[in-house]
């Protein structure tokens, strides 16, 4: 377990959360503010809550807000524990072993991650936290480029001023941690446009999707075209676990098991999540928030507002654990060309 990592994580969410949250509030008008932001909250939250339905939810200013407040460490989690559960084990190709399994192990220690449905970035902290364990282990990286793409900017808006804090954080408390090192090798930019990517250079690319995937909004034709475009060495697909999200991952994926690509076998069973506990920042922020939003003598009657449905999740303490996913990785059968 790396505490500084999580510590760090939580402690960036919380503040990135604070600032966004006293942002909102002020633009609200003065003369009901304070019924306004109790609405705004509520239905912020009941918006987020489409996602246990494969509903896609309104992504607006206030869901940014309260969306990596409760899943990004889940997903920070799962996409971290998946690259170093492959590191760790090593990775068959159509049976055989031909590579560490060290996705920073290809090309020489060049790297280019393309990450689908970006939200606030939970994949960019994923690979830059498996990179710092890579050259913790004598790995030699040279370069990082990740590009991340998501239509709703208002979430990796949220994503990026959480990201600044946790490398401000990690410089001034931990300088001589290795993901310090990795901040000076990581170039991360930022799309809003799948047509602002950049060209497919000769620097292998891995793709990644981390629970883009939405009953109501297809996504196959825009991962189809990114498979097409940088014909990438990895792909590694996610949603939550239930059957119907398993049809709805397979149906989307654009990659399938054959001559071009082997799947590569990670299950609820072997992969081991990294990251565990609670965290306590960020958990103490929702409930404190919870009790200045819902006293009741600042709250007048009959506004509908459903005060105990809203303690129940903002009450709930935030964890790194994340539910069952369901998940594809898929790795090229010729990575031993792009392998030192």
């Amino acid at each position: 377990m790396d505490k500084p990592i999580q510590d760090a994580v939580d402690i960036a969410i919380t503040m990135a959360a604070r600032k966004e949250f006293r942002r909102l509030s002020r633009e609200l008008p003065k003369s009901n503010r304070h019924v306004d932001v109790v609405k705004s909250v509520e239905e912020s939250l009941h918006s987020l809550g489409k996602l246990t339905a494969r509903d896609m939810p309104d992504y607006d200013e206030w869901d940014a807000l309260f969306y990596p407040a409760w899943y990004q460490p889940k997903q920070v989690n799962l996409a971290y524990s998946v690259l170093r559960t492959l590191r760790e084990n090593g990775a068959a190709i159509g049976g055989e072993k031909k590579w560490d399994g060290d996705i920073f192990g290809i090309d020489d220690g060049r790297a280019h991650f393309i990450d689908f449905g970006c939200g606030p970035l939970a994949m960019q902290f994923a690979v830059a936290i498996a990179a710092a364990d890579s050259i913790s282990e004598g790995r030699r990286l040279h370069r990082i480029r990740i590009d991340s793409y998501d239509p709703n900017p208002e979430m990796f808006i949220v994503g990026k001023s959480i990201w600044d804090e946790f490398v401000r954080r990690m410089k001034r408390h931990h300088p001589k941690h290795p993901i310090c090192k990795v901040f000076d090798l990581i170039q991360c930019e930022i799309h809003a446009e799948l047509d602002t990517l950049p060209e497919a250079t000769d620097i292998p690319h891995f793709l990644s999707a981390i629970h883009a995937a939405y009953e109501e909004s297809p996504v196959e034709y825009d991962l189809e075209s990114l498979v097409a475009k940088y014909d990438p060495v990895g792909f590694l697909f996610t949603t939550r676990a239930h059957a119907s999200n398993w049809k709805l991952l397979l149906n989307a994926s654009p990659i399938r098991e054959g001559a071009r690509y082997a799947r590569i076998p990670i299950h609820n069973h072997n992969l081991e999540a990294r990251f565990v506990g609670d965290l306590d920042a960020l958990t103490k922020w929702r409930r404190s928030l919870c009790d200045s939003l819902l006293v009741k003598r600042t709250l007048p009657p009959n506004t509908g507002i459903n005060t105990e449905s809203m303690k129940n999740l903002l009450n709930n303490p935030v964890t790194w654990k994340y539910p069952n996913p369901a998940i594809l990785l898929y790795m090229r059968r010729d990575i031993s060309e792009f392998t030192g």
